[in-house]
């Protein structure tokens, strides 16, 4: 079985490119599911996350519930930090550079579990794991992420999930989309009187 996600964070509403990331994730698994990656507390807003489900469900998306949201699984992550590490024996491992995207941070010096949660690449190795996700379809901006992520997993014991980087959704002007252009959400596209065959049309799908 493949289970695949799409993991937003609720810091502006979905766009195009987001689209197009949720629906290859939900055509290409068996199971797919939603997961909030609320970590970044100042900018999250719950307003936003009614907004993600109210866009995807308007594309005629659905997924598994309940709906996982980093913000509560500090502790999850505190225990991952705490555990055992997995011995690598040096470059015979992994086929994969850890030295691309640099120093990492995991987690706050004073992390316990408590109040603010880890940082971005612990908290999706310990999630995809806990979800069971064996399919992880993203945008080909992220594939460098891949690397430290793929080294975490192997020093905490957990499994790996294959990996499809989709090339991305560009304006007119050859650029991503931004949760700044407002001209292109879905909210925006629906209130101007766009369907859901439209936005499939318009990404080729």
């Amino acid at each position: 079985m493949i289970v695949t996600r799409f993991a937003p964070s609720p810091t502006g509403l979905l766009h195009l490119g987001h689209a197009f990331a949720a629906i290859t994730a939900a055509e290409n698994g068996d199971d797919f599911l939603l997961r909030i990656e609320d970590l970044d507390r100042g900018r999250s807003r719950d307003g936003y996350i009614e907004a993600i489900y109210r866009d995807l469900k308007w594309l005629g998306l659905s997924w598994d519930e309940p709906v996982l949201r980093q913000s509560r699984r500090a502790p999850a992550y505190a225990a991952a930090l705490a555990g055992p590490l997995t011995f690598l024996e040096h470059g015979k491992t992994l086929p994969v550079d850890p030295a691309r995207f640099g120093d990492i941070v995991l987690a706050r010096k004073d992390f316990k579990g408590e109040g603010w949660p880890a940082a971005y690449h612990l908290a999706v190795v310990v999630d995809d794991a806990f979800q069971g996700v064996t399919l992880v379809t993203r945008g080909e901006d992220l594939l460098p992420a891949t690397h430290p992520q793929r080294l975490l997993q192997a020093l905490l014991g957990l499994p790996e999930p294959a990996y499809a980087h989709h090339p991305l959704v560009l304006d007119e002007n050859g650029k991503k989309f931004s949760k700044r252009d407002s001209s292109v959400t879905l909210a925006s596209l629906r209130e101007s009187g766009a369907t859901p065959s439209d936005i499939r049309a318009r990404l080729g799908l």
